[in-house]
């Protein structure tokens, strides 16, 4: 095992907790901190070198806080989305319930007013309408 992985392990074993509650104070769900975590350490274990880091402690911890707030922005929009998605699905039935009744409580006024009609002048409007049949021309 190399020296850089060698050290990466050890800041990893040192500060994993730590860095995981990090995590959590900005996205609130601990898998998803864990797999950050994880995620800025597979990252820098990656990379070939790290002798341009100064202070790699200060920068594992501002990788995970980036990650976190990305994750957390991402989660904050797909909640949103997922909000307005119910939004429209609930306005939707709603839409559709008022108009079934609209249409029923049309429905009904038609047919009371059929029902006014002469026998035959009611025969011809279900035939035409109701029933969608044509004049005979003769």
């Amino acid at each position: 095992m190399s020296l850089h992985k060698k050290h990466l392990q050890n800041l990893f074993n040192l500060y994993y907790i730590d860095l995981c509650k990090k995590s959590y104070s900005y996205i609130h769900d601990v898998d998803k901190a864990k797999d950050i975590v994880q995620d800025v350490f597979l990252a820098l274990l990656e990379k070939i070198r790290l002798d341009h880091i100064s202070d790699l402690k200060s920068y594992i911890y501002k990788s995970v806080i980036n990650a976190s707030i990305k994750q957390a922005k991402k989660q904050k929009t797909a909640d949103m989305l997922n909000k307005d998605i119910e939004l429209i699905v609930l306005s939707k039935e709603n839409d559709s319930t008022e108009h079934t009744s609209a249409f029923l409580k049309s429905e009904k006024e038609i047919l009371k007013e059929l029902d006014l009609l002469p026998d035959k002048c009611k025969k011809v409007f279900i035939l035409c309408v109701l029933e969608d049949m044509k004049y005979q021309v003769v």
